[in-house]
């Protein structure tokens, strides 16, 4: 009987591949448990129409108005939070720089249908020029990821029956600040269609293939 030998070149091949494989997880970030989570998905689950977004106009950091219509069209992730905030904004902040990276990576046409939208529960303190700093700290592209501010009770009345987002704020504006720490996935027609936890590492590729499934309906 012969003797079967394994060629070296495959195993070499084998090797290869697998420390690329680790490599591409490490570069972009992907957590075991979120590679756990893609690889035994199931079906989608339905992207239920949950709440429309009522129509606003707030000032982007830019000093441009910005309101709903102007994101017609369009994906759009959005979240609330403050500049002075030094604890759960600052991951939730970091999370949507991974996910403006990750959207930079995706075909022109996607890219030009996704947006961030960050609004300040502090507009007092978070003027335009203070937004921007704070864009530019997590590289915030001003084509992606816009940072929104205005009145205090229109961007709270906004949050809370917008988008169904509990929350307080104190009377003085130095007071503190209560809000989630959720984001919100909109879709092309101003429906909020999910919220996925804004500090948790793993919720980032659930929201991002539930945002191309918002894309891929518009198509």
């Amino acid at each position: 009987m012969s003797e079967v030998r394994a060629d070296p070149r495959f195993a070499t091949l084998l090797r290869v591949g697998f420390f690329a494989f680790l490599g591409f997880l490490i570069v972009t970030g992907v957590t075991l448990p979120a590679l756990h989570h893609w690889m035994t998905r199931e079906a989608p689950h339905p992207l239920e129409r949950l709440v429309r977004v009522p129509e606003f106009t707030l000032t982007e950091r830019s000093g441009q108005p910005i309101s709903r219509d102007d994101l017609l069209g369009r994906v759009w992730i959005a979240d609330f939070m403050f500049t002075r905030c030094a604890n759960v904004c600052i991951t939730m902040s970091k999370q949507l720089g991974r996910i403006q990276r990750t959207i930079e990576r995706f075909a022109p046409s996607e890219q030009q249908r996704l947006r961030l939208v960050s609004f300040t529960l502090d507009p007092e303190w978070d003027t335009p020029e203070r937004l921007t700093d704070y864009a530019q700290a997590y590289g915030a592209s001003p084509d992606i990821w816009y940072f929104v501010t205005g009145d205090r009770e229109r961007i709270m009345a906004l949050m809370e029956g917008g988008f169904l987002l509990p929350g307080a704020t104190s009377e003085t504006p130095s007071g503190p600040i209560i809000h989630s720490s959720k984001f919100a996935l909109v879709d092309a027609e101003g429906w909020v269609r999910g919220f996925y936890e804004g500090i948790d590492r793993d919720a980032v590729m659930p929201l991002l293939e539930d945002a191309r499934r918002l894309l891929r309906e518009r198509q």
